[in-house]
């Protein structure tokens, strides 16, 4: 792996510390999501609303390979 490639792994490290310290039961309610709900065609919905803007909706399916993704990045 080249350095820049490290590099961006590193801050993708940095950044997603940043995000447990600053929501620390996301990651905890994922880990337990994971455990419990996350399996292949689990539907995950997300709702993004800006301040004062109306909400963004979106959904998936996870397919399998996703899944043991999703499961492995959550027990790391």
């Amino acid at each position: 792996m080249d350095l820049s490639k490290l590099t961006k792994l590193n801050k993708l490290r940095e950044g997603y510390e940043i995000f447990k310290r600053n929501h620390p039961k996301i990651p905890l309610y994922f880990k337990q999501m994971s455990k419990v709900a996350i399996e292949e065609d689990t539907v995950v919905e997300i709702t993004i609303t800006p301040p004062g803007g109306k909400p963004y909706e979106a959904n998936f399916k996870l397919k399998a390979d996703e899944v043991a993704f999703f499961k492995d990045f959550m027990n790391m």
